[in-house]
């Protein structure tokens, strides 16, 4: 028999040798995720400049707010007509203040803004995970997230930090509820549907903790009430324009992409172009994974998977029609579900096939497993990637808006006015102000939008120029008489490559009268 006291050594010694194990593995996952946090970093860097300052025209009107309110003009889209026009006012202020402190362009700021944060994204759910199979798919989705075409070509979104600001306020929500209530709320300053992500994290937090967050919501709920508050008192309105304009928008055309079904209908569409010929797969592969991510997960993962779910749900029910950057939460959600599943089945048939093995054999399975798991997903994506990596210059004929408003810049004279549906390039670059035909900065439209009217909403005030575009809202506007009389070719930017059709600028003739919309729309 051992003696009493030599098995108490031995214990000792035992328990002495676990602690330094765990003390191991604790320093080598540490090291891991610095090495990999810094790994996405050079990606981050090398994607940057591919995509710096080419984003949708929507992202431009935000960058119009902030370039205006950096310039003395507030934070308005044209000088002097305070429009709630913009979903992401705390972007616009953030734009608007870096803009200020470094002279960089703003749209080229957009676009370091949202790099950073998708790469602060990724690293601070890989710092949050916890367990080797947490911890693996955080590594996985964070790579599969920060090297997306699809989230690289809707750069400038404010989705990004608005999900950064959730998921920091989840890291934080136990230890400084305060803080995290401040995050959460500021979440909200950058996208209005963040409310739903703050309700989330109040749920969650309320389930872990078995009582209400009292501590997180009321913060929350100040900063959210005070940015409420300040638009009330600054346009008029508490909320943005931007959704009934949209909503009214797909109302207006039968062949939008609204609705539960059309909504996804197109979205498959675009997902197609950046997740290739396998999109079912890759997409039953990541839905699929949501479901260990929100039932197993830290709170971080819980909170990405299921706001990406309540969103992928809400914005179809909002009746708005499919724009690329609503899809952000979800995909991103869906990038670390598909994680879930490869890290998760290499793990189960790990165990079943060596289960008297070391963990390093079985990790070593595990790994060459997953990795076979996504090589089909990973290779689908891949076919339709690299052309988006190689050749990506904006799109099309927003690169053609580019052209024409610093044409129109150069050519016209300060408060000349510029009417088109799609303004945010034009208005940026131009610097002059612009009627919005579909309603979304230009209020009055509205109704005529409602009432399938164009031509109305352009003579409710005709502007000095006009543009046309094979591809863009209102074709056929120029071939009626009043405008063949009223107006006058002066200028055409050639199509880039690629791009169908060229874009036409007109100039209202001096002297000649138009006449007045036709019909009497509600205002209202």
């Amino acid at each position: 028999m051992v003696p009493e006291p030599r098995r108490a050594a031995l214990r000792g010694a035992g328990a002495d040798g676990d602690a330094s194990r765990h003390l191991r593995e604790r320093s080598l996952r540490r090291r891991l995720k610095l090495c990999l946090a810094a790994v996405w970093a050079l990606v981050v860097a090398l994607l940057t400049p591919t995509f710096l300052g080419r984003a949708a025209d929507d992202l431009f009107i935000t960058y119009r707010y902030a370039f205006n309110l950096a310039h003395g003009q507030g934070l308005v889209f044209n000088p002097g007509e305070h429009v709630f026009g913009l979903t992401n006012p705390g972007l616009a202020l953030l734009l608007a203040a870096l803009h200020e402190l470094t002279g960089v362009p703003v749209h080229l700021l957009g676009t370091v803004v949202f790099a950073l944060a998708l790469w602060a994204l990724a690293s601070f759910l890989l710092v949050a995970a916890r367990g080797a199979t947490e911890i693996a798919v955080a590594a996985v989705g964070g790579t599969l997230v920060v090297g997306s075409t699809l989230l690289w070509v809707n750069n400038g979104t404010e989705q990004v930090p608005a999900l950064l600001l959730l998921v920091v306020a989840a890291m934080v929500g136990r230890r400084r509820p305060v803080v995290a209530g401040i995050l959460a709320g500021a979440a909200v300053w950058l996208r209005p549907e963040a409310a739903i992500g703050v309700g989330l994290l109040v749920v969650l937090e309320w389930i872990e903790a078995k009582r209400f967050p009292w501590r997180l919501v009321v913060p929350a709920v100040a900063v959210i009430g005070l940015g409420a508050g300040l638009a009330e008192l600054y346009y008029g309105s508490a909320f943005p324009a931007t959704f009934e304009a949209k909503r009214t928008m797909a109302e207006s055309r039968p062949g939008s992409f609204s609705g539960p079904l059309r909504f996804w209908f197109r979205g498959g569409r675009v997902l197609a172009r950046h997740w290739g010929p396998l999109l079912p797969l890759v997409a039953a592969l990541g839905v699929v994974g949501l479901w260990p991510l929100a039932a197993r997960s830290h709170r971080p993962l819980r909170l990405v998977a299921l706001y990406g779910l309540a969103t992928a749900v809400a914005y179809p029910l909002l009746g708005v029609p499919f724009f690329p950057w609503y899809a952000v939460p979800a995909v991103i959600a869906a990038l670390y579900g598909l994680a879930a599943v490869a890290v998760a089945t290499g793990r189960r048939l790990a165990e079943r096939l060596l289960p008297a093995y070391r963990r390093t054999a079985r990790g070593l399975v595990s790994a060459v497993v997953a990795g076979l798991v996504l090589a089909v997903p990973l290779g689908s994506m891949l076919t339709v990637c690299v052309p988006w990596l190689e050749h990506f210059e904006g799109y099309g004929r927003y690169r053609t808006y580019r052209l024409a408003g610093e044409w129109i810049e150069r050519h016209s004279k300060t408060g000349e006015r510029i009417a088109y549906g799609e303004i945010g390039t034009l208005a940026y670059f131009s610097e002059r102000p612009v009627d919005d035909l579909l309603g979304i900065t230009t209020p009055r439209s509205l109704p005529y939008v409602r009432a399938h009217d164009p031509a109305g909403a352009f003579l409710a005030a005709p502007p000095t120029f006009f543009v046309e575009h094979p591809q863009g809202p209102h074709r056929g506007l120029v071939t009626r008489p009043w405008f063949e009389r009223g107006y006058r070719l002066v200028a055409t930017i050639p199509p880039a490559p690629g791009e169908r059709g060229a874009m036409k600028i007109y100039r209202r003739r001096d002297g000649v009268p138009l006449p007045p919309p036709q019909g009497r729309h509600d205002p209202s």
